[in-house]
């Protein structure tokens, strides 16, 4: 029954509790609001007076969140933290109102352990008063009004000022949110940077460059807008000490700016500064260009390879080989890794695949006209560092052909006056760099009535198996007598060499011709006694040149 009674009074204290709560939670956070204003329009006016670059505005941000955080636990923190009772909001209320103590006492009475406390009757008017009070207790926090709108008024102002501000300025307005949150952005200016060029690298948006090395540095500034009379270009050394200013010039357009550096240094710090625009902070790194060698190896065809071992030229760029050798070739980076490497022969392109893991050795494929060479080659190599660089020189090399000779024939006969039926003997050698494949006797009869006749005889053919076979001799009989000679017939007999090139056609060779006369008897006397006349005289001169007769004094 006491209870209902006090169900009104419970009802109304809960509700003002929960009303005061909000009215706690809504001052903390509209004092955390005004800070957070101040922090921002703060931040955007040293950066917009100092253009930061993207670490102070960093610390800028990590400052921001610190002071955030600190602010959420001194102004909202407490009022999410706090819990008020029934008893402590009735005593609020009695403390406003002005009242006695009958709204804590009733609120007492209902408890579990009240029955044992005294008289039910003063208990039951308590609780009656208590009940009646309840009607008329305020609805509203009170104060909590007043402090709220303290707070309200200010943040309404600031709120409404940061909208007219965006509204006005929409590009400062989004430039700051970018820079806030580590963009690159800048504020709208009346002069603007397009395009950085370093060396002939473009640096976009004031990004770290890599660029070739050379003697000097040159800026080239593509702007567009206001055009100023001249800009500058500040670096610093990366380690410290004292800035270098590069001074830029109008160039070929009035939207084009040049400025030089004397010398290069192996990297920097640079920021563009061109009218009221600038850039962000870049690196410059000076990069060297790949030191690149080439190996070229051959080893000769098969039928050559008795006494010839595969050699290797480095740092050469030409090589002769034999007809049919194979060539291997390699690309050497002393300095760096080499992201790819080509081989070009005429308008065939061929990658090269590395061999080792810091890709600094690369190899030609197998399935390149270098793995059989039978023509001059003149080929190029094209390779490309890790930073998109190719070396100063091109790599460019050849390949010729070393000229196989014809094999060397010789040969001789004791008499060149022969009888019809004769078997004269011929004595005869061969010789070839590499190997002889066959030997052929070519004979041409001429008869006396004018006739003419030739026909081919193979004397000595070398198997396969035996090259290669680099020298050859031997005695060969030639029988007369098949041939039907008769006096004054004449024989013109010519040796033939072939020399062995394996799969491909030999080169062949004659030596000089062996004519036979057909004679009779009285015929090969009369030759032998100019032979004994001719011997004799050859003695007489080497008597003479013994003994020095008819030498001057």
């Amino acid at each position: 029954m006491m209870a209902q009674k006090l169900a009104g009074l419970n009802s109304r204290l809960s509700a003002l509790r929960w009303r005061r709560w909000i009215a706690r939670v809504a001052d903390g956070g509209m004092a955390l609001g005004l800070l957070l204003v101040a922090l921002l329009a703060g931040e955007f006016l040293l950066d917009w007076e100092f253009r930061f670059g993207r670490g102070q505005r960093g610390v800028m941000l990590v400052a921001v969140g610190l002071l955030a955080l600190w602010g959420l636990r001194r102004f909202v923190w407490p009022a999410l933290a706090s819990c008020e009772s029934i008893i402590d909001m009735a005593l609020a209320v009695e403390r406003r109102q002005g009242i006695d103590s009958d709204l804590v006492a009733a609120l007492q009475f209902d408890s579990a352990g009240a029955k044992a406390w005294g008289s039910t009757q003063l208990e039951t008017a308590v609780v009656d008063r208590a009940a009646a009070l309840g009607k008329n207790l305020p609805s509203e926090p009170g104060d909590s009004d007043v402090r709220l709108r303290r707070k309200a008024i200010p943040l309404a102002i600031a709120v409404v000022a940061l909208v007219c501000a965006a509204a006005v300025y929409p590009g400062h307005f989004m430039a700051f949110f970018n820079r806030f949150v580590l963009g690159s952005a800048h504020y709208p200016t009346q002069t603007m940077i397009k395009r950085i060029v370093i060396n002939g690298a473009e640096a976009p948006a004031g990004a770290d460059v890599k660029v070739p090395f050379s003697p000097g540095l040159r800026f080239e500034i593509e702007s567009s807008g206001v055009a100023p009379d001249a800009g500058e270009v500040r670096l610093f050394a990366e380690e410290g000490g004292a800035a270098t200013s590069v001074l830029l010039r109008p160039g070929a357009s009035s939207d084009m700016f040049t400025g030089e550096l004397a010398f290069m240094p192996e990297s920097a710090v640079y920021q563009v500064f061109l009218g009221d625009a600038w850039s962000e902070p870049g690196t410059i790194r000076a990069i060297v260009p790949p030191v690149v060698s080439m190996e070229l190896g051959h080893t000769p065809p098969a039928f050559a390879s008795q006494g010839r071992a595969s050699r290797h030229a480095i740092g050469s760029r030409q090589i002769s080989v034999m007809e049919g050798s194979r060539v291997s070739l390699a690309v050497r980076c002393a300095n760096k890794p080499l992201a790819q490497a080509e081989l070009i022969i005429g308008e065939a392109r061929f990658a090269l695949s590395p061999q080792d893991e810091g890709k600094r050795v690369w190899q030609a494929p197998a399935g390149t006209p270098l793995d059989e060479v039978t023509v001059a080659t003149p080929f190029e190599v094209v390779v490309v560092d890790e930073d998109g660089l190719s070396p100063d020189q091109p790599l460019r090399g050849q390949i010729h052909i070393e000229v196989d000779r014809a094999p060397r024939v010789a040969w001789a006969v004791v008499t060149s006056k022969v009888l019809p039926g004769a078997r004269p003997s011929i004595v005869w050698g061969a010789a070839d760099d590499n190997g002889l494949a066959e030997i052929r006797l070519i004979r041409q009869v001429t008869r006396a009535a004018g006739e003419v006749e030739e026909s081919t005889v193979v004397i000595r053919k070398v198997d396969e198996r035996d090259q290669p076979l680099a020298t050859l001799r031997a005695r060969y009989v030639l029988d007369l007598k098949p041939l039907g000679l008769a006096k004054g017939d004449e024989v013109r007999v010519t040796l033939e060499a072939l020399d062995y090139r394996g799969k491909r056609p030999g080169a062949t060779a004659r030596g000089e011709p062996i004519i036979l006369t057909v004679t009779d008897e009285s015929g090969i006397l009369a030759g032998l006694v100019e032979a004994d006349e001719k011997s004799a005289r050859q003695l007489d001169q080497i008597i003479q040149r013994q003994l020095g007769i008819g030498e001057a004094r």
